[in-house]
């Protein structure tokens, strides 16, 4: 990280508080590796592919770069995806890093993961959107008129695929099949007041004759179209709900309620989830800006029971934290950090740097070091002219009570599945998080 932009920080972290680049050690080839020989050395593999925004084409992603550091962050050796977007490596006693970085858009973006600690074994699959590959889509553009339900519905705010466009009146919607069909439109009615119920529906496109797709107030008439108001007890006062659904084809309806009531719909989406999101101004001074947010996340079993929902509450303890980091950045000391305090069901911390030209995640277990990481040059040239740049830091978990090892395994078993995972393992989700937003 630049060290003006750590300098910025750090002046947040303070006020919340009240109060390198190098050559490479070595190369390596995508089959043989530089930290071990023979047969006995572990191996790390992991595969990159290239995916449509806009529907489920995808293909092997060559050429994506891939370090592996030593234990002081050096570079130990470099490797290249091959063509089929495949990396089968030996991960020796040396390698003690892991950065997988790659170029994301025309202009040169770069997308960079760093895996502090990491183990040989399998990565996963690695997805990046390329719009490139959009026009291999099959897209339709519809037509859609949504007067009437605006007309009857005064007191809602539309939503849909979970965004806002109520008062639009109509608009073109570009869809585009996966697997020969298309994916149902999901409608939701918001209540911009707590005098009237949440409603949604659901449009089937593959039923629509034509493009020109009128949404009639009759949509949301029947017992499986009103919501269930979930009746939540939490253990802060300021606070904010946002529920979402699982289906076969994502998440799906995520959003924010207004007046702390939130609706779920059972009789629509079998698999219903809520969140308790609380987010707290810490500092605001010319450097910019630094929050503190605490998320829960559960399964919503039984829409009439009580959610009982508790935020974690340690943004002293985090800001002590993110300062503490900064400071030994600053002083060009080994970074020490402890995030195993903020929660039992907690199994990693994950630092992120983001601005327009990087996003770069650093995730490692809740308590360690991190060393002063040595990027190729191409990359570290990514860093040289940041805009909006952005770092949170925060410590997060699914309440398994995992080390940063099984979580990776899961992850990476998680990343190969070709269809939604509808499965309960990543319910019970939980983070707090520091962001700072800097003024540059």
């Amino acid at each position: 990280m630049r060290k003006e932009i750590c300098a910025s920080t750090l002046v947040l972290a303070l006020a919340a508080c009240g109060g390198s680049g190098g050559d490479s050690s070595g190369s390596g080839s995508n089959s043989s590796g530089g930290n071990g020989s023979g047969g006995s050395t572990p191996r790390l593999t992991l595969d990159t592919r290239a995916k449509a925004s806009a529907c489920d084409i995808s293909a092997p992603k060559a050429g994506v770069d891939v370090i592996a550091h030593k234990a002081d962050g050096s570079i130990l050796a470099q490797y290249k995806t091959d063509s089929q977007g495949h990396l089968d490596i030996s991960w020796g006693s040396d390698a003690h890093h892991l950065t997988i970085a790659s170029q994301i858009s025309v202009a040169g973006d770069w997308d960079i993961q760093t895996s502090l600690e990491q183990q040989a074994g399998d990565v996963g699959r690695l997805t990046y959107i390329d719009t490139s590959l959009d026009g291999q889509c099959d897209c339709t553009s519809f037509n859609i008129d949504s007067s009437e339900i605006d007309a009857s519905f005064p007191s809602h705010n539309l939503y849909l695929q979970g965004v806002n466009i109520g008062g639009y009146g109509g608009w073109s919607e570009q869809v585009c099949k996966n697997n020969g069909t298309f994916a149902p439109l999901n409608l939701v009615l918001v209540p911009k007041e707590s005098s009237v119920p949440g409603y949604a529906a659901v449009v089937d496109l593959n039923a629509v004759a034509g493009t020109q797709v009128t949404l009639g107030a009759a949509l949301f008439d029947g017992a499986a179209n009103q919501g269930t108001l979930l009746n939540v007890a939490a253990n802060v006062s300021d606070y904010r709900l946002r529920t979402f659904s699982l289906t076969e084809q994502g998440r799906q309806n995520r959003l924010y309620w207004n007046n702390q009531q939130a609706y779920v719909f059972p009789e629509l989406y079998a698999n219903n989830l809520l969140e308790m999101v609380q987010k707290v101004n810490l500092a605001d001074v010319a450097e910019g800006r630094m929050t503190y947010s605490s998320l829960q996340r559960k399964r919503v079993v039984d829409a009439s029971a009580t959610q009982s929902m508790a935020l974690a509450q340690n943004s002293q303890l985090m800001s002590d934290e993110v300062g503490g980091i900064l400071a030994a950045i600053m002083n060009d000391t080994q970074v020490d950090y402890d995030f195993s305090a903020t929660g039992s069901g907690r199994d990693h911390m994950l630092i992120t740097l983001w601005a327009h030209e990087v996003h770069w995640n650093i995730d490692g277990p809740l308590k360690g070091t991190i060393p002063a990481l040595d990027l190729p040059e191409n990359v570290q040239q990514a860093f040289e002219s940041l805009t909006e740049p952005a770092i949170y830091f925060g410590s997060y978990g699914y309440g398994h009570s995992w080390n940063i090892h099984q979580w990776r395994s899961f992850l990476a078993q998680k990343s190969r599945l070709d269809s939604e995972d509808l499965s309960t393992d990543r319910d019970n989700y939980e983070y707090e998080q520091i962001a700072v937003y800097l003024n540059q």
